[in-house]
């Protein structure tokens, strides 16, 4: 086994791989030894298939196999020892040919791959302190009057009508599968769930599920069209179906309503302000305006950041010289979609689409590098305890204090934990904040003092 490696000028390197007889020949035996053990051939009990009818069978997709392993063994180990950080992965050289394999005169092979390389990127800017403008909004009574107003229409007792829901809403529903003929399939998936009804985004789901009463039904609902969701999430989030009883799910259910949960509209006093802030902790209308004074002052002190973020970030990215290997990355863009639609993708699709998918990877490469810089990172401790609290704010919308509720809580947390791209979205939101901090503290700030309608029409200049 031999491998070398041609670096060139473009961020790419070509590594070739000689694999002599003597590297893969025992596998190979091996591997038809095992082949003849388990064969399942008309005529030959199990085990006793001849080994020379398996070669004769079998050898060459054998071959091939072992081969395969044996050369993805080998790059992938190589990478690793050379510490290459790479973009995409590897891909045969232009000019690699299929080489003949033949079970019964085995050889040497040669195979060339092409590879793209990480770039160097320079965040030395980091360190000048850059310059940028913080925006102070202020806030005037008018304000408070309507944060009041706000309060009162969604700290109120949860009452439960009997029928039509809206607004905000929370609806308990039980969901029956239905058949091909639009009836309650016999043996069918049943699962009882709850979600918002303002999140349902078509007019004919609002309007079936308003008319609704307690123990009332409609048919059919297509829950994977009522949501403004990705339909993983839908089956995860709200049928609680894994991947496998997904595929063997139906898509369209009776909706039956079971229970409605309104927050009415609650009264200036002490039970309210307990309720809002805790036992004790307010206990006038006047502390409880200072408290929404601070609570605002908070709240637009996040949009503050926001916009500052959003200021730091595109003078990073419009001033950032990230090169790329574009013609590999093309390259390596075209096979994975062939391999994943089955040929049915062109390069001139791949030459549309690469623009926006070299700005996304240069802005990832860009943040990556910072993130380096400051030796940013993101503990689990701090990744579940993020899960949860976006948990217990997303319940809180609908007057549900999902923390009163510990062991449903921590059961939602673990299913979120579980979820792969429900924690890769959280660990992307951390470490944006810290990357974002980071920035903050390492920039030059000059505070200016604005309304809220100043503000907004900044953003909507910009």
């Amino acid at each position: 086994m031999n491998i070398t490696q041609k670096n060139n000028n473009d961020l790419t390197s070509i590594i070739s791989i000689e694999l002599a007889k003597e590297d893969y020949e025992n596998k190979v035996n091996q591997a038809l030894s095992h082949q003849a053990k388990n064969a399942s051939i008309k005529g030959f009990r199990q085990g006793k298939v001849p080994k020379n009818l398996v070669k004769k069978m079998y050898g060459t997709s054998i071959l091939v196999d072992v081969i395969n392993r044996e050369i993805d063994n080998q790059m992938r180990q190589y990478i690793q020892d050379n510490k290459l950080e790479l973009l995409g992965q590897p891909i045969p050289a232009e000019n690699e040919t299929q080489p003949e394999f033949d079970i019964n005169n085995l050889g040497d092979y040669k195979f060339d791959y092409r590879i793209g390389l990480k770039p160097d990127v320079d965040v030395s800017f980091v360190e000048k302190q850059p310059s940028y403008k913080q925006y102070e909004i202020s806030i005037d009574d008018e304000l408070v009057d309507k944060e009041v107003e706000h309060i009162l229409k969604n700290f109120g007792d949860v009452q439960n009508p009997t029928e039509n829901p809206d607004g905000k809403d929370a609806v308990e529903v039980t969901l029956k599968e239905l058949d091909e003929d639009g009836n309650v399939k016999e043996g069918g998936y049943e699962h009882s769930t709850a979600f918002g009804y303002d999140q349902l985004k078509l007019k004919k789901d609002q309007k079936a599920v308003g008319k609704l009463a307690v123990n009332e039904s409609f048919a059919p609902f297509n829950i994977y069209r009522a949501f403004d969701k990705d339909k993983e999430d839908i089956a995860k989030q709200l049928l609680e179906l894994d991947p496998e009883m997904m595929e063997q799910t139906g898509e369209a259910f009776e909706l039956t309503l079971n229970k409605i949960n309104r927050v009415g509209e609650a009264e200036l006093n002490q039970d309210l302000f307990d309720k809002v802030y805790g036992e004790g902790k307010v206990k006038s209308e006047e502390e409880m305006r200072e408290k929404i004074k601070e609570n605002l002052s908070n709240y637009f002190g996040q949009a503050s950041d926001n916009q500052l973020k959003n200021d730091i970030y595109t003078a990073i990215l419009k001033d950032a010289k990230v090169e790329l290997p574009d013609e590999f990355l093309k390259d390596w863009l075209t096979i994975s979609r062939e391999n994943e639609e089955n040929g049915k993708f062109s390069r001139e699709e791949i030459e549309k689409e690469y623009n926006g998918f070299a700005d996304n990877l240069k802005s990832s490469l860009v943040f990556g590098a910072i993130a380096e810089k400051g030796e940013l990172n993101v503990e689990f401790d701090e990744l579940k305890e993020k899960v949860k609290d976006n948990l217990i704010q997303q319940f809180r919308q609908y007057g549900m204090p999902l923390e009163d509720n510990e062991e449903m809580l921590d059961g939602m947390v673990q299913r979120f934990m579980q979820d792969e791209k429900q924690v890769r979205q959280t660990h992307d939101q951390l470490m944006d904040d810290k990357i974002f901090n980071y920035l903050k503290e390492n920039a030059k700030l000059s505070n200016k003092v604005v309304t809220l309608e100043e503000f907004n029409s900044l953003n909507e200049e910009k």
